[in-house]
């Protein structure tokens, strides 16, 4: 990458300025004083495998500003892949062709467009879509990666001056690296810009940038739970609840979290009270989650509040209104809720106190530990106050981070990059549906094959647009959140997808994951279905150490502390082929160069067989064979293996026994040493 010119439009003394400049790098800093006083510094520094650049503006009146960009040059080849940054949590991110079309939503399904107010949980009603090949853009960070794997990174550091946005026109060789200015007034010093190119592999790159970021927080572990909504929607109430709870306390399944969604509430917005279906409130609740040994959360959605709503209703000066004095819509939900849902106005004092009473309430005085807090993109979706999106988004989380104080706060529906340093989860994806490619939709009475797919909604709700997203953004997990992939589904009733779509939706969310929930009834499995949903235990983090996508077909490699494993997903509707070199396992059995086809949406997991005498070589105790294991100790007597306690499952581990052994007591007991390809295996019998 090549940074040539920076392009600046400002008003100053009732005039439209516009400069068009070129950067001179080799200059490290320059200033340069333009029309009406406004002052422009740019420092450029050479960093470890890369530069750094960044834009500051000074002025001593206030200027309204309306863009700002540099242009980069950039060659593009056909086998390039280009990855874009979604606007927001729920919007699909993924690596792209460099010559792909992306188009903006599709304009033969206006009039459902326009019904359901789709344009305003995208950036579609602000942000340009080319629609010509290669003209597509991405947020807060992009980087393409070279056929042979290099990847060349930029990224913004802050988003405090507003949104970072790169965008590409790959047939001319260029990248934009553009500031969301509108209603942007600048006052004093502003650092506007500060972003970094980067080269090298994508674990490298990924560490450098993301290590570079303020502000940073301590992240809590990786996480387990449960939570309300994909079985039981809003339809919740307490004797639901508690009979969830119940399900996994008797039988000790050991997840952290147990989550309340959405339907405890009077209205969307009203938050200081429940409905009639709990009526004792949601603090005895609270308690008897955490009495059961499990950290009650809570759904909100702080920023919004629905038609309904005793806030719309009485507090009118309470909602955001645009420029013609119009509520701003944040979206419209006639299924769950009353219809249209109108963004707070966060500029007014009053709203500000009253989240912050909501707050208290729920995390003080009823005891909640972690709050969902969904719908966050409604802060942001016109400027106001002489602030850009961005600046609005920044500051929201920054607000959200003093309410919540140390309370765990997961967010949703966020614009990521104004996020990073205020949420200790985020989730990264869409909601995931029923089906694998979402619902079917009936025009005029006629059930059609049809999906929000065909819309080109970025943000629709579908497993297929979760999981891509989820990989696509892996390399945010334990940096600046842990990342939340939403739930998986094993059960058997109310859902559409299939053995190999569920244990993909399993897996992916557990390889790319931070906090994993469902939301199955359990107490509902078979004890099949039990079984394998306690192979997740323990629920450890993974090092990604590779991840590509090839046509549909995901190849990633990671390690569970010295333990590595290959996974291949087929995430296209044909079937693919696939294989790897060396000594593998898939579960408990041992493998030389496994060469395999995998069926659509189908996911296989295996384990590179470790070196060593007494190495467990495989298990079918755990999704990922050996992760169960917390050590193999060899004594005169025999050798010990100790499982976690979390994993209570049955089943064998594959243990490797020294040359020439004939038998191995382990645990207690003799066992046969096998003859394999790989050595001497002994098959210890488990639980």
């Amino acid at each position: 990458m090549r940074i040539l010119s920076y392009e600046i439009k400002y008003g100053a003394n009732e005039k439209k300025l516009r400069y068009t400049t070129p950067l001179d790098l080799t200059a490290k800093e320059t200033y340069q004083t333009l029309d009406g006083g406004l002052v422009i510094g740019t420092r450029a520094a050479e960093i470890p495998g890369g530069i750094r650049l960044t834009v500051r503006l000074r002025t001593d009146d206030p200027l309204p500003l309306s863009m700002f960009s540099v242009a980069v040059e950039q060659e593009f080849s056909h086998d390039d892949r280009v990855f874009l940054n979604g606007y927001q949590s729920w919007s699909l991110s993924r690596e792209a062709g460099a010559y792909e079309r992306a188009p903006g939503l599709n304009p033969l399904f206006t009039p459902f467009i326009r019904m359901f107010r789709l344009k305003y949980y995208g950036d579609y009603f602000f942000a340009k879509y080319g629609g010509g090949r290669g003209q597509f853009h991405s947020y807060t960070y992009t980087y393409i990666r070279s056929p042979g794997g290099s990847i060349s990174l930029a990224g913004s550091l802050t988003e405090r001056a507003g949104y970072t946005v790169f965008r590409y026109d790959t047939p001319h060789s260029r990248l934009f690296i553009e500031k969301d200015c509108e209603g942007m007034t600048l006052e004093g010093d502003t650092l506007l810009l500060d972003i970094v190119l980067l080269d090298g592999t994508l674990p490298e790159v990924s560490e450098r940038y993301f290590s570079m970021i303020k502000p940073r927080r301590d992240l809590p572990p990786v996480q387990t739970g449960w939570t309300s909504w994909y079985y039981h929607y809003e339809k919740i109430d307490e004797k639901i609840i508690l009979d969830n709870l119940r399900a996994f306390a008797e039988r000790k399944v050991p997840i952290d979290i147990f989550q309340i969604d959405d339907g405890y509430q009077k209205a969307v917005g009203d938050w200081l009270g429940t409905n009639e279906k709990f009526p004792r409130g949601m603090k005895p609740v609270a308690d008897e989650i955490r009495k059961a040994g499990y950290r009650p959360g809570l759904w909100l959605a702080p920023f919004i509040a629905e038609e309904k709503s005793d806030i719309v209703r009485n507090r009118p000066e309470w909602i955001k209104t645009d420029r013609y004095g119009e509520r701003i819509v944040a979206g419209h939900n006639p299924f769950n809720w009353s219809g249209n849902f109108y963004a707070l106005d966060l500029c007014n004092p009053d709203v500000r106190e009253y989240l912050r009473a909501v707050f208290d309430t729920v995390l003080n005085k009823w005891g909640f530990g972690i709050v969902k807090l969904d719908f966050l993109y409604a802060a942001a979706l016109s400027p106001s106050c002489g602030r850009s999106r961005g600046q609005l988004m920044t500051e929201s989380m920054e607000f959200i981070r003093e309410c919540a104080g140390e309370s765990w706060v997961l967010g949703c529906g966020m614009p990521l990059g104004p996020g990073f340093g205020y949420t200790d989860f985020c989730r990264i994806g869409s909601d995931v549906a029923l089906s694998w490619q979402g619902e079917h939709y009936k025009i005029l009475g006629i059930q059609t094959k049809l999906t929000l797919e065909h819309f080109r909604f970025r943000e629709r709700v579908s497993i297929y647009n979760s999981l891509m997203s989820t990989i696509g953004r892996h390399m945010l997990n334990g940096r600046e959140f842990m990342n939340d992939p939403d739930v998986f589904i094993l059960r058997t009733p109310y859902q559409w997808l299939t053995p190999d779509e569920k244990k993909t939706l399993y897996l992916l969310n557990q390889i790319f994951g931070g906090l994993v929930f469902t939301s199955d009834n359990i107490g509902e499995y078979d004890p099949e279905q039990f079984a394998f949903y306690m192979k997740q235990f323990p629920f450890r983090p993974k090092e990604i150490t590779s991840c590509e996508m090839d046509g549909g077909l995901l190849r990633t490699e990671f390690r569970i502390e010295k333990l590595e494993y290959a996974a291949f997903a087929n995430m296209g509707d044909t079937p693919r082929t696939a294989g790897l070199d060396g000594h593998y396992a898939e579960g408990a059995n041992l493998l030389e160069s496994p060469q395999f086809t995998l069926a659509p949406h189908e996911t296989r997991v295996f384990l590179r067989i470790p070196r060593g005498e007494y190495a467990v070589i495989g298990s079918d105790l755990h999704i990922f064979p050996g992760s169960e294991t917390e050590s193999v100790q060899a004594a005169p007597r025999g050798v010990t293996v100790r499982r976690a306690p979390s994993n209570r499952t049955s089943g064998v581990i594959l243990l490797r026994a020294p040359n020439g052994k004939k038998s191995l007591r382990v645990n207690g007991k003799e066992y046969a040493v096998e003859a394999t390809k790989f050595g001497g295996a002994v098959r210890v019998i488990v639980g």
